[in-house]
């Protein structure tokens, strides 16, 4: 079935299917805004779109069953619908839009910690650094360093050894660096003949150009 367009639900409509997402996916009707979500105009047109299922269903509460109550759930569809159209909607006329927006972001802050990710980094996004930004000569300084204490004189380095061994440039500062140390003949980069060579930690650490990875690097 095709997934709707936003213009085609309510704004009362798109908020009910956020609030089920803040509260995991599925809810029991009592624990909604029950007096909002109203069946003809907010529930059933949702329920003929295949976006949510609304079911009698058992309440369970300290280990005990209770009697049978509604329990609204977004179905698959409802969850690709809410992926294509992530944004609340404007002027819902609700006060509950402040309470679903502060599950989400309870929701989304036990996600980074539990992945132990940075929040820009989940929206691919590059914070300016509050740091003075390093300069490519401090970087191939750096490097040498490096290389002397890898003992590879001469040698091929890998930029995995690179990245692991200096935290203190982000990744894309650190691509912009080495990619103009390259223009600057200071380095050059290649990637292994051999792919059987490639290491998981060589993969993560490549910088990609040209649709080309790059692995290795050695100094001029």
């Amino acid at each position: 079935m095709a997934i709707p367009t936003p213009e085609q639900l309510q704004p009362m409509q798109t908020l009910l299917l956020w609030d089920l997402l803040s509260r995991g996916g599925g809810e029991f009707l009592k624990y909604l805004t029950h007096p909002e979500y109203k069946f003809h105009t907010h529930r059933e047109p949702l329920i003929q779109l295949k976006l949510i299922t609304e079911n009698k269903m058992k309440e369970e509460v300290d280990g005990k069953l209770l009697r049978e109550k509604l329990k609204l759930q977004l179905t698959d569809l409802g969850w690709e619908y809410l992926q294509k159209n992530i944004d609340l909607p404007k002027n819902p006329k609700s006060p509950n839009s402040g309470l679903i927006m502060g599950r989400l972001l309870r929701r989304l802050s036990s996600y980074v910690q539990i992945k132990n990710i940075k929040l820009a980094q989940l929206f691919g996004l590059e914070p300016i650094s509050s740091q003075p930004q390093l300069t490519a000569a401090e970087l191939l300084k750096d490097i040498k360093i490096i290389r002397r204490n890898l003992q590879t004189a001469g040698g091929a380095l890998r930029l995995s050894d690179i990245r692991k061994n200096l935290p203190q440039y982000s990744r894309n500062h650190m691509d912009k660096l080495l990619l103009e140390l390259q223009r600057q003949h200071s380095l050059v980069l290649f990637r292994y003949d051999t792919p059987e060579l490639v290491t998981p930690e060589d993969a993560e650490a490549a910088i990609i150009i040209a649709g080309e990875p790059k692995h290795l690097f050695y100094l001029q």
